[in-house]
């Protein structure tokens, strides 16, 4: 759904339902996003996106992911702490 351009959607609904997901799903589905994505990244992507990786049960499966998916996301946080007003609140 996400390379049909439902990515919004798509994102909304992990991070609604990211409690009830397994470790693993989340994981394969932050490393297949950021294998999937490149810059420049929309504000509404961002910010949704930063809601995710933000969440703990995200953080502690992002720990196992795979070193290419772990690079992409050093490269999302750059390119989020080079474009500040990506992240900004009016975006949440």
């Amino acid at each position: 759904m996400i390379t049909s351009g439902y990515v919004l959607p798509v994102l909304e609904f992990v991070y609604t339902n990211t409690l009830e997901l397994d470790q693993a799903l989340l994981r394969n589905f932050i490393s297949m996003l950021f294998a999937r994505i490149a810059p420049p990244f929309s504000p509404k992507f961002s910010a949704a996106l930063t809601k995710i990786l933000t969440h703990p049960k995200v953080q502690t499966a992002i720990k196992l992911c795979p070193i290419e998916s772990k690079a992409k996301l050093r490269s999302f946080v750059g390119f989020c702490k080079k474009n500040p007003s990506v992240l900004s609140a009016a975006h949440f």
